[in-house]
């Protein structure tokens, strides 16, 4: 009786791990470049949220040998907060590890390229697809890391008994247990999953040792 095939992990398993290797150990080259890209993005995002906050401005900056994200809240006419007033000419100040913005890219690339297609070339197809499930996680990780940071901070000050009912706290707690990796991931996987539900399956590849040949009928005699 013929075996079924079975599919076999070895090459997706090498091709995500070679893709998360590189993408690591090249970090500090293409990094900054990245960050140049997202951070107007963080930026324009954090300004859109409703707050009683003039302005808000996101930058880097080196805290001993980490880089942070840094976003700055100020107000200029002062405003009202959670029942107790911010001065005029406040600010406060919320960060994010610069590593925690490079994780998306890292984490979609490494499903791109460990993710069985039925020819290489189409990985080509499938890099526009990933584009805007990368900014749509972009867009929402790290502006509510900063922003629920910010929250957190006053409100442990000024109202501590409404942290555990304030969204964007508790948005920031997700994240930064694990909502971050799961948001990349699926972001990835959907990607992937479109391309190979327009460009067809990958084939069953058998694994080693595995014989998927079905018996040949008996000559006659």
């Amino acid at each position: 009786m013929a075996q079924q095939p079975r599919l076999s992990i070895a090459g997706p398993a090498l091709r995500g791990l070679t893709a998360l290797a590189v993408l690591v150990l090249t970090a500090p080259y293409w990094g900054f470049a990245y960050l140049a890209l997202v951070l107007p993005i963080y930026e324009w995002i954090l300004n859109l949220l409703p707050h009683g906050w003039d302005s808000v401005t996101v930058s880097l900056v080196v805290d001993g040998r980490e880089t942070m994200v840094k976003a700055s809240f100020r107000t200029f006419t002062g405003f009202e907060f959670a029942g107790s007033p911010i001065p005029s000419l406040g600010s406060v100040s919320s960060f994010t590890l610069q590593g925690h913005v490079l994780q998306h890219p890292v984490t979609i690339l490494t499903l791109w390229a460990a993710w069985p297609l039925r020819h290489w070339t189409l990985r080509l197809v499938a890099l526009p697809l990933i584009i805007p499930g990368l900014a749509v996680v972009e867009a929402t990780d790290v502006p509510l890391v900063l922003y629920g940071s910010m929250q957190d901070l006053l409100l442990a000050n000024l109202a501590p008994d409404r942290l555990a009912s304030d969204p964007f706290v508790t948005a920031m707690d997700v994240m930064n247990s694990g909502g971050r990796i799961a948001l990349g991931a699926a972001a990835g996987i959907a990607a992937m999953a479109l391309t190979g539900a327009i460009t067809g399956p990958a084939p069953e590849t058998p694994a080693h040792g595995t014989s998927t040949d079905v018996a040949s009928p008996v000559a006659p005699r």
